[in-house]
């Protein structure tokens, strides 16, 4: 999810947009610990895995010993670009 449609749902439910938010970074952590949790995504580029949130996905890879969030899209996109 862009910081965009972040913005636009902050619009009438702030608290739902907070709480998605909290969510995204609590998996982003999570990852942070344990980077080989998720699918495997080297079709999409070296190194890329993904895991969920919701009907979001979080493409991410280890590089140069730090966690790199590599985009957030919803889950529906039949290919993303990377």
């Amino acid at each position: 999810m862009t910081l965009k449609r972040v913005r636009f749902i902050a619009k009438d439910k702030p608290v739902a947009a907070r709480q998605w938010v909290e969510k995204i970074r609590e998996k982003c952590r999570l990852v942070a610990k344990h980077p080989d949790i998720g699918d495997d995504r080297r079709d999409l580029g070296e190194g890329i895995r993904s895991t969920y949130v919701g009907s979001y996905i979080i493409y991410f890879r280890e590089k140069d010993s730090t966690l790199e969030i590599v985009r957030v899209v919803r889950g529906d996109l039949e290919f993303p670009f990377l």
